[in-house]
């Protein structure tokens, strides 16, 4: 029988350790909004909307220059009443121009998973998705025939967000996605902050 070095036993030990540890921070998700009142519908269109417009605003200048960047009016949002932004962000879905009614986006969750390490100002690394609810009219259902303008504005408090991932979202370091009920993605996602 074949006896190993302590120092190899030990380093083996310390590495299997430091790997799982790794391993748990990374696969770590954290919910931080959640409406489980959507029903379960689906998208029942082939395409995307071309002008749709999923993002996260983040302060007082961001909400300013939202309905440039949305390219819609404050009519067409659904809502002018900005968020408090000393406690809380804004995450705004716009389905873009329907053309008739019968159709609705509403944002069903937010998670966060974490990645390794963060940076030296603080902000986490990983991943927000931010996943959608979107519905559509299916064959013979009776609409509304005239344009709509389906829109979510969802005000999510700043203190239920783990350290450093809105500093994430700001500096980029955490990537953010839109997918709705089917997996389907809605993005790219817009970062609206002061001068950004």
């Amino acid at each position: 029988m074949k006896v190993h070095s302590p120092w190899i036993v030990a380093i083996t030990i310390a590495v299997v350790i430091a790997l799982s540890a790794i391993g748990e921070e990374r696969g770590k998700s954290v919910t931080i909004y959640s409406d489980d009142s959507l029903g379960s519908v689906s998208w029942r269109r082939d395409t995307m909307p071309v002008d749709r417009w999923v993002g996260i605003v983040l302060d007082a200048n961001g909400w300013e220059r939202m309905p440039a960047a949305v390219g819609v009016p404050w009519t067409r949002l659904g809502s002018t009443d900005a968020p408090n932004f000393d406690s809380e962000v804004a995450i705004v879905a716009f389905m873009g121009t329907m053309p008739t009614g019968g159709h609705a986006i509403a944002l069903r969750e937010v998670e966060f998973t974490a990645a390794p390490g963060g940076n030296a100002s603080g902000a986490a690394r990983g991943r927000l998705t931010l996943n959608l609810w979107v519905k559509s009219p299916g064959v013979g259902d009776i609409v509304t025939q005239a344009f709509t303008y389906p829109a979510a504005v969802a005000k999510v408090a700043r203190d239920v967000w783990p350290q450093g991932v809105l500093e994430g979202v700001a500096t980029g370091t955490v990537e953010v996605v839109a997918v709705d009920q089917d997996g389907r993605n809605w993005g790219p996602v817009h970062i609206l902050t002061g001068g950004v």
